[in-house]
């Protein structure tokens, strides 16, 4: 019985380790902990107001300056942002307004 059930479907085996030419450690379990611990706590701390403190729950802001702020402190005067907008308003204007030069005249002689 086990025969006829092999016959009908091939094993087939699949390799998960990439084909390299160069050998490669094993991944450590301790970087890969240390790694979710980080990502576990940033998660933490980005629930909450950085002006306040105040837990933020669906309505949280995230500033330019990477930092997360409650419904009353998402103004960048509010919180005194690191993020520079000038700077970035003149690359965005001069990104979208292209110089334009104009070929020189001939006059007449």
């Amino acid at each position: 019985m086990a025969e006829i059930r092999e016959r009908d479907h091939p094993i087939v085996s699949f390799s998960v380790i990439p084909s390299s030419s160069s050998p490669s450690p094993p991944p450590s379990t301790t970087s890969s902990s240390s790694s979710f611990a980080s990502l576990v706590g940033s998660k933490a701390s980005s629930n909450r107001c950085s002006g306040c403190s105040k837990r933020v729950g669906l309505l949280d802001f995230t500033c330019r300056c990477g930092s997360t702020f409650c419904s009353l402190h998402p103004y960048p005067e509010e919180h005194d942002c690191s993020f520079d907008f000038k700077t970035a308003g003149r690359l965005a204007i001069a990104e979208v307004n292209a110089t334009i030069k104009a070929n020189k005249l001939q006059y007449r002689t």
